[in-house]
């Protein structure tokens, strides 16, 4: 970008743009080779996805984190919902800390699913229930 004269974005716009081309994300987009399909003789057992409060404290508070969810939908100088919980399944798969809200959000849009709902059936393929 800057060989073309034009500004570098934010680490935090950057990470919205992706969040948001990542859920805009479809099966369809993702067929292609799959390379590493011969190497998994069986599949992997389906573990329950589950949140999970966080032990760290900020002061007498428990820490929060901006849910991987609410931050693509929050417009420029917004700030997104914050959360304690995050999904044990998801961090440990991606080593880092997956927060998921545990709430009904964008419900004046119709949506009556959590953001955690929201995470596994995009990512997924599977709801928590």
């Amino acid at each position: 970008m800057k060989k073309k004269w034009l500004s570098v974005p934010t680490h935090a716009a950057f990470m919205r743009r992706l969040y948001v081309n990542l859920l805009n994300e479809t099966s369809v987009d993702l067929m292609g080779g799959d390379e590493l399909a011969a190497l998994l003789a069986e599949p992997l057992p389906a573990r329950a996805h589950t949140l999970e409060h966080t032990g760290e404290l900020n002061g007498s508070k428990r820490r929060q984190w901006l849910c991987k969810v609410c931050s693509p939908y929050a417009g420029t100088g917004v700030r997104s919902f914050e959360t304690s919980y995050f999904c044990v399944t998801c961090s440990a798969a991606k080593k880092g800390r997956v927060t998921l809200c545990n709430k009904t959000r964008r419900l004046q849009h119709g949506s009556t699913l959590t953001c955690n709902e929201v995470w596994h059936q995009q990512k997924s393929g599977i709801s928590s229930g």
